[in-house]
């Protein structure tokens, strides 16, 4: 009974984790400066040189986007396995000791389904956060996709 319920909570603990470092792990499709990309831009020797520069950051701009786009599926597919995983050891464990019937018996299946609920929270709160954090970092894209765009076109050479 105890191992059942000690089971939800570490799969909890485990989406959890999972959770936090997927927002962790957003972080790493953050936009330059765009004082940093105008400076680079204007640093550039050759026309050539700004377009390559130009591309690079529209590329990088484009990677971060379809990561962004998933940002939040991650935190919400594990809130939805803490939960099932919780329900489920708790159901398991109720059904194997029903025959001992006694209060034991539902507060260890309370013990893993509430584990599975307190997992699914904080895979919650990590979902909100990588939603919130992917939208910022599209704004800042939006930035400095403007710069890299209004800043340097084809055949103009000044900024």
């Amino acid at each position: 009974m105890l191992a059942l319920a000690s089971a939800g909570w570490l799969s909890a603990a485990v989406c959890a984790v999972a959770a936090g470092w997927h927002v962790r792990k957003l972080a790493r499709h953050a936009p330059p400066a765009a004082e940093a990309v105008r400076a680079e831009l204007a640093r550039a020797g050759s026309e050539r040189e700004r377009e390559m520069l130009r591309a690079d950051l529209l590329e990088r701009r484009a990677e971060a986007e379809r990561a962004l786009s998933l940002a939040t599926l991650l935190p919400r597919s594990l809130a939805r396995v803490a939960l099932a995983s919780g329900t489920a050891l708790a159901l398991t464990s109720f059904a194997r000791e029903l025959p001992f019937a006694g209060p034991e018996v539902v507060a260890g299946a309370a013990g893993g389904f509430v584990g599975g609920v307190m997992g699914m929270m904080v895979c919650v709160a990590f979902g909100r956060q990588a939603k919130s954090m992917a939208n910022e970092m599209r704004q800042h894209w939006k930035r400095v996709a403007s710069v890299v765009v209004g800043q340097w076109t084809p055949g103009k050479s000044s900024g």
